[in-house]
């Protein structure tokens, strides 16, 4: 089974009147239990890759699958079905705690009362 595929996955920054190609053309198929690493420079655009296949930026061109949801119809599935953590976010995140995170980011995507706090019932939170 497919993990993530995509075809033709491009994404487009418009900056002052310049466009600036972030992903171009990207064409891969990760299988279930493989083991895949993402490597460039800075600038190469695996953040903007990482953030289009998490459906946090939607791509320009191209599709993706993550899981067998499509990532521009089935945005919420996708969500449901990965676990994303970016460590180079230095916003107002790191004032959080673990706990706090988990709570923020579940309230995002649309966890409230008992449903929130069932995602939380581990031993890992106790």
């Amino acid at each position: 089974m497919e993990t993530i595929k995509t075809q033709n996955l491009t994404k487009i920054f418009k900056v002052k009147r310049k466009e600036i190609k972030a992903i171009q053309n990207i064409n891969l198929s990760i299988q279930s239990g493989e083991i895949f690493v993402l490597l460039g420079p800075n600038g190469a655009g695996k953040t903007t890759f990482l953030k289009t296949i998490s459906t946090l930026i939607l791509p320009t061109y191209g599709d993706g699958w993550v899981n067998g949801y499509n990532i521009k119809k089935d945005e919420y599935k996708v969500r449901r079905s990965i676990g994303l953590s970016t460590g180079f976010e230095r916003s107002f995140y790191y004032r959080l705690n673990g706990y706090q995170n988990l709570e923020f980011f579940g309230t995002l995507y649309g966890l409230k009362g008992k449903y929130l706090k069932v995602k939380y019932d581990s031993p890992l939170f106790n």
